[in-house]
């Protein structure tokens, strides 16, 4: 049974344009396309050069580029049944222009 404990990610993107309402949608977007498994679709919303840190208590790590993260949704989600989903929780977005973004979710 998937784990419902939350779990908390970070991201840093490129663009510190981007405003908090769209930083918002692409984010819900990202986990929508996850929960459908299409990580071409979810790897979309990621700069090649993006940092990717995450505190999952099975794949705890700090992942550089895209290559990567997509290695990582892929274990991830051979790791899970095909029937769990996440749950977004929370979406805290940087201000202050850093580019930082973190989300807090569970699994059911």
């Amino acid at each position: 049974k998937p784990s419902s404990s939350s779990k908390t990610t970070t991201a840093t993107t490129s663009s510190s344009t981007t405003d908090t309402t769209t930083t918002r949608s692409i984010i819900e977007e990202y986990f929508e396309a996850w929960n459908e498994r299409d990580f071409e679709k979810a790897l979309s919303f990621f700069e090649d050069d993006c940092l990717y840190e995450t505190e999952d208590p099975v794949f705890v790590g700090v992942l550089n580029g895209k290559d990567e993260l997509r290695q990582h949704l892929i274990k991830n989600a051979d790791a899970l049944p095909s029937s769990c989903q996440i749950i977004l929780d929370g979406i805290a977005v940087d201000t202050q222009g850093n580019g930082n973004i973190a989300t807090k979710w569970h699994l059911e």
